[in-house]
């Protein structure tokens, strides 16, 4: 068994003997190595590598994966049947990651705070920590011992020290005339029938003294939470972080079983239970935000039967909508499921992202509209993220999340815009579900 503290020396001893046990694909191979059970998510402070991605998944059991490095990326869209095909060689594969909200962002005119990411960023990682088990991933042809600096590299400890660090400014984009003149333009696409529902976004950007250690900030964010959410980290450059507490799943793969979530219809958390069981109520008695949610829904189930119908069996909801209640919000929430042929995952991705909850509905129209409209590029946030292998996969939405770059943070909240939205109601609405990100920082609004 490896334990943590003496991870580098004890690894090195453990991949001489994992030589002779290595597991081979066509393509790529793996070496599993056996350590000391931990929290996961304290890696992510104690490695000092600058590629890194955790992911937690929301269904219970929850299961945590934490990567470092990266053996091979996936940047463009016609890289995903390279990733098809990798999955269908390799069954002890994970190709985890995400891509932006649209791709079209890398055309537009607007100023792009992604730089440095294209269409999407999966990869293969270079070495994977998951529950009692380090995995060290190689291609086939590889000799491990040219490859000993770059582990020891991405294992090296983290010795950084918390600089003092203060607000600067913040800013809010678009502010609240803007925002206001973009729901008037929403209302005016309705009257002219271009679309039933668009879901649009703004930002918080708060620019400190001193880098941000994003790290840190994570990892107080998880320490704090209970709700059922998954939590997600992804550094993807030196300076360069973004991070998610969401609620939402595009969709699960477990053996052939599809599980997604139809998460639409919002209302702030009361304080004390009864007001708490009252706001719940009110939600689910409400027109507007009932109709939100059931757009979403049946969108669902009629492009699964529409698109995948022939790979599907057993497809149905579940009866009644319920609520789940997060630290701030709780939403109406309702779950889809069917049984699925295995290697249906990447063309599930394909269809189903963005769903009404985060785009509209119909989708081009909401798409055009919110690119031509928002005021900035959306990148990771609102976008399919998490992990893919040939046997089960789990792709959350990036809601309720954070972008860092340098000493900057963006914080980000969106709402679905329907005809009977007031733009000040929505205003307040994307407020309550940016409080998670702005308790830890500081910020009070």
């Amino acid at each position: 068994m490896i334990k943590l503290s003496s991870l580098s020396t004890d690894l090195l001893k453990a991949l001489k003997q994992g030589e002779q046990n290595i597991t081979k694909g066509r393509e790529f191979s793996q070496i599993i190595l056996k350590t000391e059970t931990t929290k996961l998510s304290s890696l992510i402070t104690y490695f000092s590598a600058d590629f890194k991605f955790y992911f937690k998944t929301k269904a219970e059991p929850s299961k945590e994966l934490f990567a470092l490095g990266s053996l091979s990326t996936f940047t463009s869209h016609t890289d995903k049947k390279v990733i098809s095909n990798i999955l269908k060689e390799h069954d002890f594969i994970k190709i985890l990651g995400g891509e932006r909200f649209n791709k079209k962002e890398l055309t537009s005119s607007k100023e792009d705070k992604w730089e440095g990411l294209e269409e999407m960023l999966y990869f293969i990682p270079r070495i994977i920590f998951e529950e009692n088990e380090i995995k060290i991933n190689l291609r086939t042809n590889e000799n491990l011992s040219a490859i000993t600096i770059e582990l020891l590299e991405l294992l090296s400890t983290s010795n950084d020290r918390d600089e003092d660090n203060f607000i600067l400014s913040s800013r809010l984009t678009p502010n609240q005339e803007e925002w206001s003149a973009m729901i008037a333009k929403a209302h005016f696409a309705f009257e002219e029938k271009i679309f039933d529902k668009v879901v649009l976004h703004r930002q918080e950007v708060v620019t400190f003294s001193n880098d941000i250690n994003s790290e840190e900030e994570f990892t107080k964010l998880v320490k704090d939470q209970n709700s059922p959410s998954y939590l997600l980290y992804f550094k993807y450059e030196k300076s360069k972080a973004f991070m998610s507490v969401t609620p939402e799943c595009l969709f699960r793969t477990n053996d052939g079983l599809l599980t997604i979530d139809s998460l639409a219809g919002t209302i702030a958390r009361g304080i004390t239970t009864e007001e708490d069981e009252a706001l719940a109520t009110k939600l689910l008695n409400d027109p507007k935000e009932l109709s939100e949610h059931r757009f979403v829904t049946n969108y669902i189930t009629n492009l699964l039967e529409t698109n995948h119908g022939d790979k599907l069996s057993n497809l149905q909801k579940s009866g009644i909508e319920t609520i789940l209640k997060l630290k701030f919000v709780q939403h109406i929430h309702t779950t889809i499921s069917a049984n699925v042929e295995k290697g249906e995952d990447i063309s599930l991705l394909t269809s189903l992202h963005p769903t009404p909850a985060v785009g509209g509905l119909p989708k081009k129209s909401a798409m055009d509209f919110i690119l031509e409209n928002e005021t900035e590029t959306r990148g990771f946030y609102a976008a399919p993220m998490g992990y893919f292998s040939k046997n089960e996969s789990d792709m959350c939405v990036a809601i309720r999340c954070a972008r860092v770059n340098s000493n900057e943070i963006a914080i980000y909240g969106g709402c679905g815009v329907v005809k009977e939205s007031l733009a000040l109601n929505e205003w307040n609405e994307t407020a309550v579900k940016m409080q998670n990100f702005q308790k830890f920082l500081r910020i009070n609004k």
